[in-house]
């Protein structure tokens, strides 16, 4: 398994239902990873992004606790697979190896600020790509090191990002023209559920 590094560009609210993904970015091809979770795990990383804690450990404090004490190497965290729009993430510490909700590793890494990693296979087949301008624009995420333009040629970043868009019914005026001119049916998909696994 080759496992690449992704960068965590924080939780936001996207579309007309306020659906909230947190986003994954490679720093290395510039593609970009939502990640759609709960509206409760979705405030649960906005506090942490805050810097805010509970008056008293919780769920998540106590486990990061465990296992900043524990002997041996750094743990790390790794989204290993999908399936069916579900992230599994693992993870390892001490050649030991955890299952988590992908959810639960993003407030983890948080905590102990653990950098995320990604199995490239499921990158590759998961990660859509979307300009840096678009991104700052819909989701309010300015990236550090732009994509290289040569890594974005000869790749449709528009098309991608309408079908997001379109996904979760968020119209896109030139985009419903395109369709219109071209017979697509230019009906928004269902909104996509909310995964209590992710």
């Amino acid at each position: 398994m080759s496992l690449n590094l992704v960068e965590y560009h924080g939780v936001h609210m996207v579309g007309p239902e306020n659906f909230m993904c947190a986003i994954l970015r490679s720093p290395e091809d510039g593609k970009i990873l939502p990640i759609w979770i709960s509206i409760v795990e979705g405030s649960n990383l906005a506090a942490r992004e805050q810097d805010e804690s509970p008056r008293r450990p919780g769920t998540h404090d106590l486990l990061a606790d465990v296992l900043s004490r524990q002997e041996g190497d750094t743990p790390t965290i790794a989204i290993t697979s999908h399936y069916e729009g579900v992230f599994v993430t693992t993870i390892t510490q001490a050649g030991e190896e955890f299952d988590a909700r992908t959810s639960d590793a993003l407030v983890l890494s948080q905590i102990l600020d653990i950098p995320i990693l990604i199995d490239e296979d499921v990158w590759s087949q998961t990660a859509i790509f979307l300009s840096d301008e678009d991104l700052e624009q819909y989701l309010d995420v300015d990236v550090d090191e732009p994509a290289e333009q040569d890594l974005l040629a000869g790749t449709d970043v528009d098309a991608d990002f309408r079908e997001m868009m379109r996904s979760l019914g968020i119209a896109d005026e030139a985009g419903e023209e395109d369709s219109t001119e071209n017979g697509e049916n230019d009906n928004p998909e269902e909104d996509p559920e909310e995964d209590p696994d992710n």
